[in-house]
């Protein structure tokens, strides 16, 4: 919606317009003319769009600060969720009669997607993890049955 082609036009259009009214007024100036208020304006104004431009012109900080609106958007974003979350969490161990507090359901839904990284992620290591825990399952099986024989 905001970058599709005819609202770029039309919002380039109007930016060029005021541009071109504020060169309007400062190009009225003569020399005889008297400095008031709307002139002092109307020059803050083009100061204002020749920093814009000249930020603009620099690719290094554009990249930047790039970066650090999206990190703080997607940070806004996640902790929205997880406040969502930790009422929904808070709500259902109400409903089931368990004592949750509403600051543990916060900190619990701010944080579980940093433990789930901790599990296994191919089938294969799975697997292999299912196995050990058999194998080591049945090793203290093997071992209690040995210690109460003898």
């Amino acid at each position: 919606m905001f970058f599709s082609d005819p609202w770029l036009r039309k919002m380039g259009a109007n930016l060029f317009t005021n541009i071109e009214t504020l060169i309007a007024g400062v190009a009225a100036v003569t020399a005889n003319s008297a400095p008031t208020s709307e002139l002092k304006k109307i020059w803050d104004q083009l100061n204002t769009w020749k920093k814009v431009t000249d930020f603009l012109k620099d690719p290094y900080l554009i990249s930047r600060w790039a970066w650090v609106v999206g990190l703080v958007s997607l940070g806004s974003l996640y902790v929205y969720i997880a406040l969502l979350f930790s009422f929904t969490y808070y709500g259902i161990a109400r409903v089931s009669g368990v004592a949750y507090s509403w600051t543990d359901a916060l900190i619990a839904s701010l944080f579980i997607p940093f433990f789930v990284t901790e599990l296994p992620k191919s089938p294969v290591f799975r697997r292999r993890c299912n196995t050990s825990f058999f194998q080591l399952e049945q090793t203290e099986h093997a071992w209690e049955h040995r210690t109460h024989r003898d």
